[in-house]
């Protein structure tokens, strides 16, 4: 009943009003919001100026990496695909969230029940690593999964921009991102889970941010954003003031939100905020509310100039961003039109271009009856504000058609993660220079008075090419706009990116080509996706580069030398195969780490390891770094005259081994014993165990003794309590004389 009172909205309850009394309450809400106070606007251009001053004084950022999950999306290029393809991934809740059965019902009558059984879900939310990010089953199990998702998406985004991320540590790189409690710790009491050292972490929603910055080393700000459905958009927007006033040198932004329990389904329900169907539509006549979805998505952004010092793939540029709040409007819950508007008017004037060339706006949208209207009717008034107080600067630019669109439509309402879903979207319109169509408008809801407006919804997939006055492409410029239902606002302004094509050198030949993993099946399925990757317009020298500086070394490595894409694909068949080739070099570190540790403190050996390529010895080099040996390979090899051409080429994401991280409903489990006691070979008279060990547990891995691995007393102690618990019953004490 409290959850029900305070999400209580006065502009979208009534869903069954007239349009005639709709309309007279929409009338109401705008007639409150013109009464309250706004600043006047200047006379001529001077705030105008104010912020074409500011933004000439400050850094356009750049983004140069991009990461995500999203319904039916397991990356970014799924993400796409169903959004190029018009896809509804909204489905039915999963019976590994929660029986909707348990709790269906009419909202209105019965306490404690929704009428709603559809959203965009997650696949394998349960997933992750944990081996991989130096954390127990035990705790990963205890771990917010958003925390576990949080740290999958870091690794990925930092990939994607081309970084080892190891080479990240010790940097001011900063991380915000939106994120708020999902209510796990609920699911770990009814499980009756013990209180432990690591619970408490493990829940807290600013420990996301903060568990990212711990693992990478990083230094600069770790924040995290609650502001509702503008959360992720704020973190945005926090991630480029840091940059910008130098509190961070880079930043990773973005946001998560994740649906484990009924209960928000049940008071939203209750409120009148949720499509019984699950899914949005926005801008359409058949608008009845909200369907809910969850995502994480992930932006790595730098300077602009940095970003182009550096040679960084550059998917777009944020031009400007700015946030505020309604302040009082006719309910807490409830838009303020012109808040919205004067959001929009100031971000715009900070972006320091002609306004009337934007021709993309990602719309909040969530598919409100009244609240898409109001939405539309503040971005009006925004842009006609700005086309009067910038007249004076710009006259040779008549207005273009401005595409308004929501992905909300595709995937649902991400809440905490919203904004990041569109801007994601955005970008990836960009790239691929195609807007997608918003679904469920077929016939547009006609509160929206587009008509006299440059504004018009996609409902049809079209070519993105703004021309001018002279039938010249115009940059690609579009916003994104998030609207939290508590009166938090933002907007990020973007512009597609057209610096200088970067020129590549020749094909330096041969090169060596290297690759690692955790684990040896880790290993083979890396080799698998490069192989897969290679195609004839694949550069060579760029791959072997990419591998060598934008990965990190792992325990578990091969490599080989090639003069062409169809030897480099020779070798990786040959090895997926398990066949030996004479060239190809596999090795692992660990059985070599102490010789190797004594070795890399000798400066000599250092130096003259780095002379191996100058005397031709390339296969000893590669001998060695298979072995183990560290090879900072940008100054055995990058340092030369034109090799700063060489770019970083896209390469497939790191090959996680995923096991399930899940709290069920019964007491969390002690650590799985499977691994120490695989065989129970017992009879009547006696109990006997048979176990087998490959040498890639964990327990051996880090225990070599003469360079071979060994059991350590520690694990007898274990297997032997572990059979005592199974004789005996969990929970007994066992004491050893």
């Amino acid at each position: 009943a409290k959850i029900a009172t305070f999400f209580k909205i006065s502009l979208d309850q009534k869903l069954s009003h007239t349009p005639e009394k709709n309309e007279k309450i929409k009338e109401s809400a705008i007639a409150h919001d013109q009464s309250l106070p706004r600043p006047a606007l200047p006379v001529g251009n001077s705030i105008q100026d104010k912020f074409l001053e500011e933004s000439k004084t400050e850094s356009a950022v750049a983004i140069i990496g991009m990461s995500g999950v999203f319904p039916k999306s397991h990356d970014l290029a799924s993400y796409w695909d169903n959004l190029l393809n018009g896809r509804d991934c909204i489905d039915e809740i999963p019976i590994d969230r929660w029986d909707w059965r348990k709790y269906w019902g009419d909202p209105k009558v019965d306490v404690g029940r929704t009428n709603v059984k559809w959203g965009g879900f997650l696949d394998g939310i349960a997933d992750f690593d944990p081996a991989f990010f130096n954390i127990s089953p035990r705790e990963s199990r205890a771990m917010d999964p958003q925390q576990r998702i949080l740290l999958t998406q870091a690794w990925r985004v930092i990939e994607d921009a081309g970084y080892a991320p190891s080479s990240l540590s010790g940097t001011k790189t900063g991380v915000f991102i939106g994120i708020a409690d999902t209510g796990y710790g609920q699911l770990l009491a009814r499980a009756g889970a013990d209180i432990e050292a690591f619970s408490m972490t493990g829940l807290a929603p600013s420990l996301g941010p903060n568990r990212i910055s711990y693992f990478f080393n990083l230094q600069g700000p770790s924040e995290a954003v609650e502001t509702a459905c503008s959360s992720a958009l704020v973190a945005v927007h926090r991630a480029v003031e840091s940059i910008v006033r130098g509190s961070c040198d880079a930043a990773i932004a973005g946001g998560i939100n994740t649906l484990l329990l009924p209960d928000t389904f049940i008071g939203f329900a209750k409120a009148g905020m949720l499509a019984p169907d699950g899914r949005s539509k926005p801008f359409s006549d058949t608008a009845d509310g909200y369907g809910r979805g969850e995502g994480a998505g992930l932006i790595y952004l730098k300077r602009l100039e940095d970003a182009e010092r550096d040679g960084d793939k550059i998917y777009a540029v944020i031009r400007a961003t700015q946030e505020n709040h309604g302040g009082h409007a006719s309910s807490l819950t409830a838009p303020n039109p012109k808040a919205q508007a004067d959001l929009i008017r100031r971000v715009y004037l900070q972006a320091g271009f002609d306004p009337r060339t934007v021709s993309y706006i990602e719309m909040h949208g969530t598919g409100t009856p009244l609240g898409d209207p109001i939405e539309v009717e503040a971005l009006i008034s925004a842009f006609s504000d700005l086309n009067r107080e910038t007249k004076n600067q710009y006259v040779d630019q008549p207005e273009i058609v401005c595409n308004i669109g929501s992905v909300k439509s595709n995937i649902g309402h991400l809440e905490i993660a919203a904004g990041i879903a569109g801007l994601i979207k955005t970008v990836l319109q960009m790239q691929h220079r195609t807007i997608v169509k918003t679904l469920h408008c077929e016939k547009l809801n006609p509160y929206l008075k587009l008509s006299d407006s440059r504004f018009e919804v996609v409902v049809e997939n079209k070519i993105w090419c703004p021309l001018d006055l002279n039938g010249e492409k115009l940059p690609l410029r579009a916003g994104v706009s998030s609207f939290g239902f508590g009166g938090s606002n933002a907007h990020v302004v973007l512009e597609g990116y057209k610096g200088s094509v970067q020129k590549s050198v020749p094909n330096i030949q041969p090169v060596i080509i290297v690759l690692s993993a955790k684990t040896a099946k880790q290993l083979h399925s890396c080799a698998q996706q490069i192989s897969n990757m290679l195609t004839d317009q694949t550069e060579l020298s760029s791959l072997a580069y990419s591998l060598q500086v934008a990965r990190d070394p792992m325990e578990y490595r091969l490599g080989f030398m090639a003069e062409s894409i169809d030897q480099v694909r020779r070798f990786l068949d040959k090895y997926i195969e398990g066949r030996s080739e004479a060239g190809l070099y596999i090795g692992r570190v660990k059985p070599n780490h102490v010789t190797l540790d004594m070795l890399e403190e000798d400066q000599q050996v250092n130096d003259a390891i780095a002379s191996l390529p100058h005397r031709g010895k390339h296969e000893l080099l590669l001998r060695l770094w298979t072995q183990g040996f560290s090879i900072d390979w940008r100054k055995i090899f990058y340092q030369q005259e034109g090799q700063n051409a060489l770019r970083r080429v896209v390469l497939p994401g790191y090959p996680f081994e995923n096991i399930r991280c899940w709290i069920d409903d019964e007491k969390i489990p002690e650590e799985d014993s499977s691994i120490l006691l695989q065989k129970n070979a017992s009879k009547h008279d006696h109990h006997r165990y048979i176990s087998t060990f490959n040498g890639d547990e964990f327990f051996l891995q880090d225990h070599i003794v003469g360079g071979r691995p060994v059991v350590c007393g520690a694990v007898f102690l274990s297997m032997v309590y572990t059979a005592l618990q199974n004789i005996y019953g969990r929970g007994k004490a066992i004491e050893l004389t």
